[in-house]
């Protein structure tokens, strides 16, 4: 009886604990040491973050989710959640392991500095948010920093900006976490949520040629053009890993390197402090592109605001037509992951520089009628200063040269150019007229052109240029008289093409350069040897007949 009086008892009791495990079954009960963190990445302009970080809005946030909604409320400035922004959790140990940080490592920006002498590991990542976030799953009760991992992101602004300057990240957190009512975070619906923040950024761009303003130039053929590659440093710049200027130049311009990369500030490039070849950047020619890549230690002297210019020389060649402008644009390659193709940026076409050369045609003609002279061989002039040849100029006019359009002199006497007779670069050049009269000139700089500025909008004129191109004439044609007035003569964009932009140009009207024949014999022909006896038998009669007098007197 009385082992079964305990045999009851032993049930009854069974029953209550039975009774007592029902009534839990509906109950979420969080494992010791686990908490879900739901990363979530907000995009916004950098007042409104600015605004928003330093706002007891931002300083009372509990650690709840947003809603979807109530984003652009909540953070202001246009703000938003995107997707393909990376994020590393690295949790704090007390012993350094292999693939370790030590606590004041960069990449932590300060936040852990208070645990000074632990280490941290990475144990997940890289997480890649979606349009709701990223949930680093069942973390373990410990201390824990949050870095974004921008070489893993793959967001994309909507004009190729890229992540730029943070606020809340990285973010240290001390697990297990409670919000302001007390409230522990656990898993799931219970999960912690952090939003850190950032404003979106691209390096500006800009180029310009002659100095660090200009967008326009017109030149001679043959003299250095100096282009000027810009790229401004963005805030975040320290995090960049990639920062690549690229130029690859037109048929119509002759590479000729003598590449400088310096940084700074302001419009005076000879203020800005060099940077070193192969420590500071890599240089790569090849053909008619140049690439300046600059490594870490290049990218880590720039200062958020800083330009890195790079000054590239090149020249007109032959392959320019005459008045038809010259653009020229480059590439910024730029992002944070150093293994993968960056981000390009370009300037748009309208804020491209520009360079342009000219030329001109004549025809030596009688004075009032349109006859053709042949032979007259004329100087050219840049007001009083003589032109010379450059070898970049002799090849742009060959097909003048070859045809007897130009003259060579040697002690006073001038002999047509030919394929055998050519002229040499620094020497004078002499224009000569051919059987038809034709004579023509490549390659020299407008008469008169402005330089021009981009001042964001549009461009603005700035100083004006001008030069004098003369004709000097040096040897007239036979039976005529040299015209001893220097005969000036424009170039501009239509002087020797009508009309260059289009695909097949037509030649422009030449000037028409005037002699007069001449109505007295010159010296040097059978007139003069008449002209000389005549004089002399009248100068003899004259002393006879002055001897007769003085006799009868």
């Amino acid at each position: 009886m009385k082992n079964l009086r305990k045999i009851s008892a032993l049930f009854i009791a069974l029953a209550m604990v039975l009774s007592v495990i029902s009534s839990l079954s509906g109950v979420s009960v969080k494992a010791a040491g686990s908490t879900d963190v739901v990363i979530h990445k907000i995009v916004m302009e950098k007042t409104a973050m600015d605004a928003h970080f330093n706002s007891e809005k931002s300083k009372k946030f509990d650690g709840n989710q947003i809603g979807a909604s109530d984003i652009g409320t909540y953070f202001g400035g246009n703000a938003k959640e995107v997707a393909g922004v990376a994020f590393d959790v690295y949790q704090r140990i007390d012993a350094n392991e292999t693939g370790a940080l030590k606590n004041d490592n960069p990449i932590f920006g300060g936040v852990a500095d208070t645990d000074t002498g632990k280490f941290f590991k990475k144990v997940q990542g890289p997480l890649i948010t979606t349009a709701n976030g990223i949930t680093a799953a069942g973390l373990a009760d410990g201390v824990y920093v949050i870095v974004e991992n921008k070489a893993a992101s793959t967001y994309t602004g909507a004009n190729n900006e890229i992540l730029s300057e943070a606020k809340a990240v990285p973010a240290r957190l001390v697990l297990p976490a409670t919000n302001s009512a007390g409230k522990t975070f656990g898993t799931g619906a219970d999960a912690l949520h952090i939003y850190p923040k950032n404003t979106e950024e691209k390096p500006k761009i800009d180029k310009t040629v002659g100095d660090l303003e200009n967008k326009y130039m017109s030149t001679e053929i043959g003299k250095t053009v100096t282009w000027y590659l810009q790229a401004t440093a963005p805030s975040d710049i320290k995090d960049y890993k990639k920062f690549i200027l690229s130029d690859t130049f037109s048929n119509s311009l002759t590479y000729k390197g003598n590449v400088q990369v310096k940084f700074g500030t302001g419009t005076d490039f000879t203020t800005y402090t060099a940077l070193t070849k192969d420590t500071d950047y890599t240089l790569t020619e090849a053909g008619q592109t140049v690439t300046i890549a600059l490594k870490d230690a290049g990218i880590a002297k720039l200062a958020p605001g800083q330009k890195v210019i790079a000054s590239v020389d090149t020249v007109i060649n032959k392959d320019a037509v005459m008045g038809l402008e010259i653009p020229n644009n480059f590439t910024l390659e730029y992002g944070h992951d150093p293994n993968s193709t960056g981000k390009k940026e370009k300037l748009p076409k309208d804020e491209e520089p520009k360079v342009v050369t000219g030329g001109k045609k004549f025809k030596k003609v009688i004075e009032g009628t349109d006859t053709a002279l042949e032979d007259a061989v004329f100087k050219l002039r840049d007001d009083q200063t003589d032109a010379k040849w450059t070898a970049e100029l002799i090849e742009a006019n060959k097909a003048a040269i070859d045809a007897g359009q130009f003259a060579t002199e040697n002690a006073g006497a001038y002999t047509a150019t030919s394929a055998t007779n050519q002229p040499t670069a620094g020497q004078p050049i002499y224009l000569r007229s051919k059987s038809d009269g034709t004579f023509e000139i490549k390659g020299l700089e407008f008469s008169s052109w402005k330089k021009q500025k981009w001042n964001g909008t549009a461009m603005v004129d700035g100083d004006q240029v001008t030069h004098k191109w003369n004709l000097v004439e040096v040897k007239a044609p036979t039976d005529y008289a040299i015209n001893t007035t220097p005969v000036d003569f424009t170039v501009d964009k239509t002087s020797y093409f009508e009309n260059p932009t289009i695909a097949s140009p037509v030649a422009a009207d030449p000037l028409k350069v005037n002699n007069k024949k001449v109505t007295i014999p010159q010296t040097g022909g059978i007139g003069t040897v008449i002209f000389a006896v005549v004089g002399l038998g009248l100068m003899g009669f004259a002393a006879y007949a002055m001897k007769r007098n003085s006799k009868e007197d």
